[in-house]
């Protein structure tokens, strides 16, 4: 898997969609077999939670920074063109783990969720999804200057 991901915190606030998109085709080209599904499963975790991890840094950081454009614009970056790429590569690797037909010891219920995920999902709920998740930050945001009075300090 890409370096990048295993790096440090700056490493990760300096990362594109590149270098997590390397690491999930990677992930969805390997073999999926019972001897590999455990390393298999724990590289798609690290990919899943680096990314998470990047959304809440950012996230956070445009919330303590309000009057950041510069942080604003990375943000809405991360949404507009991160998120919505993050969601398909995660539901090629869901689908890839369903249609392996293994299934991890105690991952029955998940394994039960993802089905109906997968069911569920369309490519363009992704962009979607994201133009859902930047409204809401926008109207957390806007409660926050509003309590601050536009200053970003109560």
């Amino acid at each position: 898997m890409k370096s990048r991901l295993h790096g440090n915190t700056s490493d990760l606030l300096n990362s594109s969609w590149a270098d997590f998109e390397d690491a999930a085709r990677e992930l969805a080209e390997a073999e999926l077999n019972a001897d590999n599904l455990q390393a298999w499963m724990a590289d798609w975790s690290t990919i899943a939670s680096k990314a998470m991890e990047l959304y809440s840094r950012l996230y956070c950081d445009t919330t303590l920074r309000t009057n950041d454009k510069t942080v604003e614009e990375c943000f809405t970056r991360f949404m507009d063109e991160f998120f919505p790429k993050m969601m398909e590569a995660d539901q090629r690797l869901k689908e890839k783990l369903l249609a392996s037909g293994l299934e991890p010891e105690g991952f029955s219920v998940p394994l039960r969720n993802m089905r109906a995920e997968a069911a569920l999902f369309a490519r363009r709920t992704c962009r979607s999804s994201a133009r859902h998740k930047s409204c809401r930050k926008n109207t957390i945001r806007s409660s926050v200057r509003r309590r601050c009075n536009g200053t970003g300090r109560k």
